[in-house]
């Protein structure tokens, strides 16, 4: 008889494992460039009708990533897996991480991969995989159409050395409810012009190419960028020699006067033309201006 109830427990546990956990794992675009940040979201949703308590068998965690190439050859993770700590699931709720597979794998070479995630569940000790697994692709960068090598500032620590910035465009698919949208981006990849070493490769935005973007750097060796987001509207970003954002507006155009970047004989860059933009505010008026037209064809007729 006690045998006969393990097989039975045996044959029962995933089913049973797909009742208690509802596991998923999306990623919220499909393209990618080299050195890019590739973030996965997963999200453990508890339906045992009772709190649980996630954790890994032994020194491992709970979590665990799996990655392969589109011809099945899998990928070992080149720095461990992600850190998942013991973590309690209150009855009903969703635990969700963002995970960067970058900052595991090395996923430098083009091409198509296969993600996918298990999760343990204690008490029937098993793992748990989510029910579909999510492509994406990795590309080599277009050429840049502009680039700049400047000097390290002398309070920055590495003071001294050189970073070279590059400005490029991609297509990516943006995953949305409704289906994956093709979006064009523009990028920044900035790397130590020495060694070659890349620091940071990320989207700076959505682009609309009916204007050239306009680039430059400023005398502290910031990067000063302006582009085209929409008909009219505009986005200027300042990044540090970090890759870091240290100032962002938005600006709107007039009929009689188009932002543009401007530098002075000191090395000071600032914008002239156009309006300062103000996108929640924008948001805000549009649902107020929603509102009382509503109200307005809500009246009865007299």
């Amino acid at each position: 008889m006690k045998r006969l109830l393990t097989a039975l427990l045996t044959l029962a546990a995933p089913g049973l494992l797909h009742a208690q956990l509802s596991v998923s794992m999306k990623l919220e675009r499909t393209n990618f460039v080299k050195h890019e940040s590739i973030v996965a979201i997963v999200s453990v949703r508890n339906l045992a009708g009772k709190d649980v308590v996630l954790g890994g068998p032994g020194e491992l965690g709970w979590l665990q990533i799996d990655l392969q190439r589109s011809d099945g050859t899998t990928l070992l993770p080149a720095a461990g897996a992600p850190k998942a700590e013991s973590t309690v699931i209150k009855d009903g709720k969703t635990l969700t991480r963002r995970i960067n597979l970058t900052n595991f794998f090395l996923l430098t070479d083009p091409g198509t991969y296969l993600v996918n995630c298990q999760v343990y569940f204690p008490p029937l000790q098993r793992w748990l995989g989510a029910e579909h697994k999510s492509v994406f692709r990795v590309s080599t960068p277009r050429p840049a159409f502009w680039e700049r090598t400047v000097g390290v500032p002398a309070s920055h620590p590495s003071a001294g050395r050189y970073r070279h910035y590059k400005l490029f465009t991609g297509k990516t698919s943006t995953i949305t409810p409704g289906g994956n949208s093709d979006v064009q981006y523009i990028y920044l990849s900035l790397t130590d012009e020495e060694t070659g070493d890349n620091i940071t490769t990320f989207p700076l935005g959505e682009l609309l190419s009916y204007r050239d973007p306009q680039a430059t750097t400023d005398r502290n060796g910031n990067i000063c960028v302006l582009y085209m987001t929409a008909p009219q509207l505009f986005q200027y970003m300042v990044l540090d020699v970090d890759g870091a954002v240290i100032e962002e507006k938005a600006y709107k155009g007039l009929p009689n006067s188009s932002p543009q970047l401007m530098q002075s004989q000191s090395g000071n860059v600032a914008v002239r033309g156009g309006v300062l933009f103000d996108r929640i505010a924008e948001s805000d008026t549009q649902r107020e201006q929603k509102k009382t037209l509503r109200s307005l064809s809500d009246r009865p007729n007299p």
